[in-house]
């Protein structure tokens, strides 16, 4: 993440660098691909100023969602991940197979901060938006695989493209993101992880976050931290969230951030103090990437510490990622729309209902 304070100055110097996906290209490293993410980041200045001074007034559209949902539950528009709720905390058969290491990308780049932020990104959009249809109930027209390979391949590169773009999709011949990931679209997927982590990290919004880290939790965040937590899981989905330990985020000093999905919280304690659960994209089993963060009163300091239980490290700070609700809008936008498709698109979207018998030909 250190490369954030560093990127815009020697950005020009690797322009000229071939793209990663250039197979012939020696590999390249973390901060030369987030250097060719620049246009993006000029591209996200007016966007992300709009959006922080409309979110500021309440006036942006994740907040029009809200209040809507907030007016009328029984049609709120965040009933779009009704469908998706067993998914959010994820089994195995919900989980890459492949995780935040750098060995599991190193033969597309030469890793140096880690892709936290694409891994955990791409897994809540997965979970959230694909629908699995093993047997093509839906009827689309899937090439042969053994007689139109490069056919075969690009009719679920679009499918994995459409669930970048925040996309709802249903895949077919495929029964759950486990098997989908190990197939020979496992090297396309963490491809577009890693296009997903330059997204995600070379932008306004993340760079002034960053440079706003504190060497210290307080009150006013643990209390804002909650309460940022307990709306979002309860309008359905799994806010993505960072942890920073203390260090020196306005230098170059080494610093560790960590993105993560948030599955659960705890109620608030009379001293303020909670805890909440996470999803640790480092970690191979499901079942031990579900991790603890505390958050407790220190008598002694007469403020709140931050704690991940994982090594019991004490955190600076815990915040929303800046660009998460924006996601999201997108994301309960795109699905309004394509559940509303047909009557089937609305069973997957409210009770993930995959169709009693082959249909007509559908092209989702």
């Amino acid at each position: 993440m250190k490369f954030l304070q560093s990127f815009l100055i020697s950005s020009l110097l690797f322009l000229s660098q071939p793209s990663y996906a250039e197979e012939s290209a020696p590999l390249p490293t973390q901060f030369q691909i987030a250097t060719q993410g620049i246009a993006n980041f000029f591209w996200d200045i007016p966007v992300s100023m709009t959006h922080n001074f409309l979110s500021f007034l309440g006036m942006d559209d994740f907040n029009f969602l809200v209040h809507h949902h907030y007016q009328n539950p029984v049609s709120s528009p965040f009933r779009v991940f009704l469908g998706n709720q067993h998914k959010r905390l994820p089994t195995q058969d919900d989980y890459f197979p492949f995780v935040n290491l750098p060995e599991d990308f190193d033969d597309l780049l030469e890793v140096q901060y880690g892709l936290c932020s694409g891994v955990a990104a791409m897994h809540r959009r997965f979970n959230m938006l694909a629908y699995y249809d093993p047997e093509n109930l839906f009827n689309q027209p899937v090439p042969s695989k053994e007689t139109h390979y490069l056919a075969w391949y690009k009719f679920y590169q679009d499918k994995i493209n459409q669930i970048a773009r925040l996309q709802p999709t249903i895949i077919p011949g495929f029964r759950n993101l486990a098997e989908f990931s190990e197939s020979e679209l496992n090297t396309y997927i963490r491809k577009v992880v890693v296009n997903e982590w330059v997204h995600l990290n070379i932008n306004l919004s993340g760079l002034v976050q960053l440079r706003g880290i504190r060497k210290n939790f307080h009150q006013r965040d643990a209390t804002r931290l909650y309460d940022t937590i307990k709306k979002r899981l309860s309008l359905g989905y799994n806010p993505i969230i960072y942890l920073a330990m203390p260090g020196d985020y306005k230098g170059g000093a080494e610093n560790w951030i960590h993105v993560l999905q948030v599955t659960s919280l705890s109620e608030m304690q009379k001293d303020g103090g909670y805890s909440f659960r996470v999803t640790d994209i480092n970690e191979y089993d499901v079942r031990s990437a579900d991790r603890e963060v505390i958050i407790h009163y220190d008598q002694e300091e007469q403020n709140p510490k931050a704690i991940w239980v994982h090594d019991f490290s004490e955190l600076s700070a815990v915040y929303l990622v800046p660009t998460d609700d924006r996601e999201v809008t997108q994301m309960v936008k795109n699905k309004l729309e394509w559940c509303n498709f047909s009557q089937y698109h609305r069973n997957l979207c409210l009770r993930g209902e995959l169709p009693q018998y082959y249909l007509p030909s559908f092209n989702n």
